[in-house]
């Protein structure tokens, strides 16, 4: 059974979706999602990269300095349909970093919201 089945806002009350990363918020300021989510009971925490099109539509209003800091490179947006190549900012070590902290207060990390959907397609088919 795939997730035709599957209620949105059931996947949505489930996970917390914390991406992209971005640089000019403190990793103090994601502890307390993380902390409020396990509260919460959440099933979940997806974390991922953040993308800038040619435009830098998507990176408007960041500090340039900020941005310029965090590791970067042009690749093909697998997950778009029309398969732009953006610029990806991933600054691998503090995913690391986010990763360690979620795990040590009770949660769960998803890099993509596919591994999320793939839990809960896993779970509806166990039922």
């Amino acid at each position: 059974m795939g997730l035709a089945h599957v209620d949105a806002s059931e996947i949505l009350s489930r996970f917390r979706t914390v991406r992209p990363v971005l640089p000019h918020i403190a990793d103090e300021e994601y502890e307390r999602i993380v902390i409020e989510g396990v509260k919460a009971s959440c099933d979940g925490f997806i974390l991922g990269p953040l993308y800038a099109d040619d435009r830098g539509q998507f990176v408007r209003g960041l500090p340039p300095e900020l941005l310029a800091a965090v590791p970067h490179r042009r690749c093909t947006v697998s997950w778009s349909a029309h398969a732009p190549v953006w610029t990806r900012y991933e600054d691998e070590a503090r995913l690391q970093r986010l990763t360690v902290m979620i795990e040590e207060h009770g949660g769960r990390v998803f890099l993509s919201s596919a591994d999320a959907m793939a839990l809960v397609s896993r779970e509806r088919a166990a039922a």
